[in-house]
């Protein structure tokens, strides 16, 4: 892969979290993390592995896709993620703290695993 396919991808989240307008209550966030996967040693991947392990609220079984909050996508309040060339791909829609919870947990584990990142 190149490095001028990711070209632009800085920072920490590239995306955002609205209000839901099913249920005011909930967020709907949609956005990237910004690291750099593509660039992952085998330790790398280990230890993401761990990361999600660690998360608040882990729903998913070993053969279903990684879901936390609910059990999957048609659940009233859920987050799931997905691993694409840009970075960690996140989706979903859950209350406020949740986000602000899942966000800062994950936030702290990749710093402390020192995963690589995109940077400015």
């Amino acid at each position: 892969m190149n490095d001028e396919y990711i070209t632009g991808l800085t920072g920490w989240f590239q995306g955002e979290a609205h209000i839901c307008a099913e249920n005011s209550s909930l967020l709907e966030v949609a956005g990237t993390y910004c690291i750099y996967t593509q660039r992952f040693t085998p330790e790398n991947s280990l230890a993401f592995d761990e990361i999600f392990a660690q998360l608040p609220s882990l729903r998913s079984g070993a053969d279903e896709p990684p879901c936390f909050y609910g059990a999957d996508e048609t659940a009233p309040q859920f987050l799931t993620w997905s691993n694409e060339p840009s970075g960690i791909v996140v989706w979903g829609k859950l209350m406020p703290e949740q986000w602000q919870e899942w966000d800062e947990a994950f936030r702290r584990l990749v710093d402390l695993a020192a995963l690589p990142r995109f940077h400015e």
